[in-house]
């Protein structure tokens, strides 16, 4: 499934209130998850630290220690997400007709990246 959102009338605008009670990023096995002035950062399936963004330095302090229950409430949310938008194994992608298309974005592990030199 996919998921997603569009931040551009957030980005245009500083004024702009963003319309989404909850946000959720992934990146590999890295993750974020923000609901209003908190975000929860983790790896795989744990929680790595808690931020409050309306902090004056907003990612420098680690609140993970001091507030459990938003910390909690953040990773449930974010394993609920996780859950809904699980990518399909490959085997489901033969039987959609992707499997064409998996093998053209899939990069060889040997292969070079531009401007590299052997």
């Amino acid at each position: 499934k996919f998921d997603g959102y569009s931040l551009l009338p957030i980005i245009k605008s500083a004024h702009a209130k963003s319309p989404y009670d909850v946000m959720h990023w992934q990146w590999g096995k890295r993750w974020a998850v923000r609901e209003g002035e908190w975000k929860l950062l983790g790896q795989a399936d744990k929680a790595g630290s808690l931020v409050k963004l309306s902090d004056p330095e907003p990612e420098k302090k680690d609140y993970l220690q001091e507030k459990p229950e938003v910390a909690a409430r953040l990773l449930a949310l974010h394993r609920a997400w996780a859950k809904a938008v699980e990518p399909a194994p490959l085997v489901q992608l033969e039987s959609t007709g992707l499997e064409e298309l998996a093998q053209k974005v899939a990069i060889p592990f040997n292969s070079r990246s531009p401007g590299s030199r052997r």
